[in-house]
C-alpha cells in the first residue's frame, strides 16, 4: 500500500497514462500515414515495440521527475519540507541524460528497423525497366452490364503483350485488382512494381468501338497515348495494333506478331461468349465450371473454328468433373476431344497446352511427368497464364519435387503478386507450418482490394475451420452467402453445413446441409454430402447401405471417379466392415511399392487414407502388409516435417494416429497436445473413427478431450449468441427468390 501511495504522490499514474494516450495517438498517426509513404505494415510493429520498449522509461521519469511551469524539477521525496531545494542535482542531470540515451536509442533502433523494413520492401519490388500493367480500361458504354467486353479486350492486350519476352508483363488478377481504382498513378506502380501503367476506355456503339489507350509511367508522366476505331469485327487486329505499337515504345525493335489462324474469329457474338466462359472461369463463382461450360459451347456453336473456345471448354469440363464425380470418366474424354481440336486449329496455344496439362493431373493413372511437359510449353508460350503455374507446382508437388514447385509459385508471384489462387496456395504454406497469422495476414489482404477476389472467402473459411477457430469460419461463410447475394453454390452452403457439425450443432448442420442439396440434387454430390453427416454421427451402416444404393443404380463407377472419391468410398467400405471391396479399390491408389504422390485431397489427407488401408489390413489379419504401409507413413511424415516444417492441426492429428498405430502412446500423447495447443479442435469428426478409441482412453489423453470439448462448448455459445441476435437463416431465404 506504501508503495501504492507513493507512486500516487509522485504522479507516476498520471505521467503513464499521458504516456499511453501520447504512444497510441502517435500509432494511429503511422496508421494512416505509413500506407501513404510507402512504408510497410512491418513497421507499425516495429513501432508498437518501440512504444512497449519505451514505457519503463516513462515511469522512471515520472518516479525521479515533475514538469512544472518552471521546468524540469526533482521530486521531493516523502520526508523532504516544502521549502527544501528541488532543483536539479549533477545525480539528476545524470538520470535525465541516462533516460535521454536510453530513449534516443529506443527511438532510434525503431526507425532504423522501418527503414530497414521499408528499403527491403522497395528492394522486393525493384521495378524493371521494361515491366508493365495493364490496367482494366474503362466501359464507356451505356449499358452498364457490359463490362466483360471491356475487361475481355483489355485481357487480349494483356496477352498479347506477353508475347514479347522482352516484356515483363504483370498477370491479370495483380492489374484487375485496380479495377476503377481512385489511387494516383505512382500509388500503383509503386504496389504492383511495375515502371509502366496502360490503361485507357473503350465504348462501344452498334459495329463500332473506340479505344483510346495511354501508357504512363511511375510518375504519372504520359509517355504515349493514341485513339483507334474500328469495327468490332475487326476487335482481334485492333488489340494486336495497340499491344504491338506499346511494344514498340517500351523495346527497341520488337517485330509485332501476326494474329494466328483459329486464335480469332470473325462472329462477335462468338466473341462475347468467349468472355463470358473466361470471366467465369476466373473469378470462381458459384456454379462457375457449369456456367463457363455454357458459355463456351455457344461460342463453339457460333464458330466450331475457334481455338481458344475449344481450349476453355476443355477446361471448364476437367474441372466440373471433379465436382460432379459420378460422370467423370466420360467428362474426362470429353475434355480431351477439346482439347485435342484446340491443339489441331493452333498448334502453339498456350491455353489449349494448359488444359491438356490439367487434364494429365486428373484420374487413378494421372500421368504428372507428361502433365509438367505441357504446362511448361503452357507457361513459355504464355508467361501470364496463372493456372498453368498453379497446376504446375501440383505436377511438381506430387512427384515430390518440393523446392521445384516453391519456385513456380515465386515466378508465378512475379508476374501476378495478387493472384488469388498463388496468394491461396501461398498461404496455405504459412498454414501448413503453423503460422496461422501469416496465413491469415495474406487473405485479409486480398480483402482489402478495391475487387476483393471470391475465392479468399473460401480459403479464409477454410483456414479458420483448420485451426479450430468456427465462430470466425461461419462468419466468414456468411459473408461469402452475402457477397454472391442469391447466387450461392451448394458447396458454400454445405461447407457452412459441416463446420455447425464440428461444433455439434446438429439442427443448424443439417438446415445448412439440406439446403445445399436442394440446390443441387444431382445424387453423386448428395451421396458425398450425406456421407460427411453419417461419419460425424459415427452412423457407419447407414454410409455402407447407402453406398450399395448407389452402386446398385449404376450411380458410381469405382472405375472411372476421381482419385479422391475413390479413397472415400474405399473408406466407406472399411469402416462398415466391407473390407473385400475396400482395400482392392485403395490398394489401386496406394501401392506399398511405387513412390508416394500427393493427389486425392492433398498429402496429409493422402496419409489418413492410408492410415485406413492400414487399419483394414490388420482387420483381415495381413499385419506384415500393415507394417510396411507404417513405415511408408513414416518416412513421408517426416519428409513433410523437414521440408514443409510441418505443424499444422491436421498434420499434427495425422501425425498422432500414426504414432498411436504403431503402439507409441507417449509420443502420441506428447504430438496431440501439440495438436491441441495449435488449435486443434476436430474432435466431432473422429470420435467414433474405430482407429483412435485405444488412444481417447488414455487417461492423459482424456484431460485433452475435456478441454477441447469445453472450449466447443464455449464457441458454441457464442455462435448460439451470434445467431440469436441476427438470424442468418432468414436473411438467406429472402435471397432465395432472386437465385
Amino acid at each position: 500500500m506504501m508503495l501504492w501511495q507513493e507512486l500516487r504522490r509522485r504522479r507516476v499514474f498520471r505521467v503513464m497514462a499521458l504516456y499511453i494516450v501520447g504512444a497510441w495517438l502517435v500509432l494511429q498517426v503511422a496508421a494512416t500515414l505509413f500506407p501513404a509513404w510507402g512504408i510497410p505494415d512491418e513497421g507499425l510493429r516495429y513501432l508498437f515495440i518501440a512504444a512497449v520498449v519505451g514505457f519503463p522509461v516513462a515511469v522512471i521519469f515520472g518516479w525521479f521527475f515533475d514538469v512544472t511551469a518552471a521546468g524540469i524539477v526533482r521530486t521531493p521525496a516523502a520526508h523532504e519540507s516544502e521549502g527544501s531545494d528541488y532543483r536539479l542535482k549533477r545525480t539528476d542531470y545524470a538520470i535525465l541524460a541516462a533516460l535521454i540515451v536510453v530513449a534516443l536509442a529506443v527511438v532510434y533502433g525503431s526507425l532504423e528497423k522501418v527503414v530497414e523494413t521499408t528499403s527491403e520492401e522497395t528492394a522486393a519490388r525493384e521495378k524493371a525497366p521494361n515491366s508493365v500493367a495493364v490496367i482494366p480500361f474503362v466501359n464507356l458504354d451505356d449499358e452498364s452490364d457490359s463490362d466483360y467486353f471491356s475487361d475481355g479486350v483489355t485481357e487480349e492486350i494483356l496477352h498479347r503483350l506477353s508475347e514479347f519476352k522482352n516484356i515483363h508483363v504483370l498477370g491479370h488478377a495483380s492489374s484487375f485488382a485496380f479495377k476503377a481504382s481512385d489511387l494516383p498513378t505512382p500509388r500503383i506502380s509503386d504496389i504492383l512494381g511495375v515502371r509502366y501503367l496502360l490503361s485507357g476506355s473503350i465504348r462501344r456503339e452498334a459495329d463500332q468501338v473506340r479505344v483510346r489507350a495511354s501508357l504512363v509511367d511511375d510518375s504519372g508522366v504520359q509517355v504515349w497515348s493514341a485513339a483507334f476505331d474500328r469495327e468490332v469485327q475487326g476487335i482481334f487486329a485492333l488489340q494486336s495494333e495497340i499491344a504491338n505499337t506499346v511494344a514498340r515504345e517500351m523495346v527497341v525493335e520488337i517485330a509485332p506478331r501476326d494474329t494466328r489462324p483459329g486464335r480469332a474469329t470473325e462472329s462477335a457474338e462468338a466473341y462475347d461468349q468467349y468472355l463470358f466462359g473466361r470471366e467465369y472461369l476466373r473469378s470462381r463463382v458459384p456454379r462457375y465450371t457449369e456456367r463457363a461450360e455454357e458459355s463456351f459451347r455457344r461460342a463453339i456453336g457460333l464458330d466450331d473454328g475457334f481455338a481458344p473456345a475449344h481450349a476453355g471448354l476443355a477446361m471448364a469440363v476437367a474441372l466440373r468433373a471433379g465436382n460432379n464425380l459420378g460422370d467423370f470418366g466420360d467428362r474426362i474424354d470429353e475434355a480431351q476431344s477439346h482439347v485435342d481440336r484446340a491443339l489441331q486449329l493452333v498448334p502453339d496455344l498456350a491455353e489449349g497446352h494448359a488444359a491438356q496439362g490439367l487434364i494429365l493431373e486428373f484420374g487413378q493413372q494421372a500421368d504428372f511427368v507428361a502433365a509438367e511437359d505441357a504446362l511448361r510449353r503452357a507457361i513459355e508460350l504464355d508467361p501470364t497464364l496463372m493456372n498453368a503455374y498453379n497446376w504446375l507446382s501440383i505436377a511438381l508437388g506430387s512427384q515430390g519435387r518440393i523446392r521445384e514447385a516453391r519456385e513456380v509459385f515465386e515466378t508465378a508471384l512475379e508476374h501476378d503478386p495478387l493472384n488469388p489462387i498463388i496468394n491461396a496456395n501461398a498461404a496455405n504454406r504459412y498454414s501448413f507450418s503453423g503460422d496461422f497469422h501469416g496465413a491469415e495476414r495474406r487473405f485479409l489482404r486480398l480483402i482489402d482490394l478495391p475487387q476483393p477476389p471470391g475465392t479468399v472467402y473460401v480459403s479464409l473459411t477454410g483456414l479458420y475451420d483448420s485451426y479450430g477457430r468456427f465462430p470466425k469460419s461461419i462468419e466468414w461463410g456468411k459473408k461469402r452467402v452475402i457477397a454472391y447475394s442469391g447466387d450461392t453454390s451448394a458447396w458454400s452452403l454445405s461447407t457452412l453445413g459441416n463446420t455447425y457439425l464440428h461444433l455439434g450443432m446438429n439442427a443448424a448442420a443439417d438446415y445448412w446441409i439440406d439446403k445445399s442439396i436442394e440446390i443441387d440434387p444431382h445424387p453423386i454430390n448428395s451421396f458425398f454430402r450425406r456421407n460427411y453427416r453419417l461419419k460425424v454421427h459415427g452412423r457407419y451402416e447407414e454410409m455402407g447401405r447407402m453406398l450399395e444404393q448407389v452402386v446398385e443404380e449404376n450411380l458410381i463407377d469405382v472405375s472411372r471417379v476421381t482419385v479422391f472419391a475413390a479413397e472415400i468410398i474405399s473408406a466407406i467400405y472399411m469402416l462398415t466392415g466391407n473390407h473385400e471391396s475396400g482395400i482392392p479399390l485403395m490398394e489401386r491408389i496406394i501401392d506399398p511399392d511405387k513412390p508416394l504422390t500427393n493427389v486425392g485431397g492433398g498429402s496429409v489427407t493422402m496419409i489418413d487414407f492410408m492410415h485406413m488401408l492400414v487399419y483394414s489390413y490388420r482387420q483381415v489379419g495381413r499385419h506384415e502388409d500393415a507394417e510396411v504401409l507404417l513405415e511408408k507413413c513414416r518416412q513421408h511424415l517426416d519428409y513433410l516435417r523437414d521440408e514443409h516444417d510441418a505443424a499444422s492441426p491436421g498434420y499434427l492429428e495425422t501425425r498422432t494416429l500414426h504414432h498411436a498405430m504403431r503402439g507409441e502412446m507417449e509420443t502420441a500423447v506428447r504430438t496431440f497436445e501439440q495438436a491441441v495447443d495449435t488449435g486443434w479442435r476436430n474432435f466431432y469428426w473422429i470420435r467414433h473413427d474405430p482407429r483412435w478409441q485405444e488412444f481417447f482412453a488414455l487417461p492423459a489423453v482424456q484431460s485433452q478431450l475435456a478441454f477441447v470439448r469445453a472450449d466447443l462448448d464455449r464457441q458454441r455459445k457464442l455462435v448460439e449468441a451470434m445467431n440469436a441476435e441476427r438470424d442468418f437463416r432468414v436473411i438467406f431465404e429472402q435471397k432465395l427468390p432472386d437465385r
